[in-house]
């Protein structure tokens, strides 16, 4: 696992991260911000949530099409994928909320085509 200053951006550098915890009940959210003529790409997700939820989900969307998995299970879960977003578009990663009190963790690598 590649683990880096998420809020840095090297120049041809591998992978950034970004963590997002939900409150109880709540969804957690990563946005990365669109870069003029520059494509994000999505490497990697990580889930889970505390206790079984109720609705549980993920969704990554500035892609052509949206990635929408249901989530069952408390977790971890995880997905190595290459989710290629469309230039000059924002990368929406979410983790639904889990109904009740239920927190929702979320780890994502990704970066930005140089």
């Amino acid at each position: 696992m590649f683990i880096r200053n998420a809020g840095t951006q090297i120049s041809g550098a591998g992978p950034l991260n970004k963590v997002v915890t939900s409150a109880g009940g709540a969804a957690g959210v990563i946005t990365i911000a669109a870069v003029v003529d520059k494509r994000h790409i999505l490497h990697k997700l990580v889930w889970s949530y505390n206790t079984t939820p109720t609705g549980g989900r993920l969704t990554v969307t500035g892609g052509l099409n949206a990635l929408d998995l249901d989530v069952s299970n408390a977790g971890p879960g995880s997905l190595s994928i290459n989710y290629v977003c469309i230039a000059n578009t924002a990368m929406v990663v979410t983790i639904n909320s889990g109904g009740g009190a239920v927190v929702g963790k979320l780890y994502i690598e990704h970066q930005t085509e140089p």
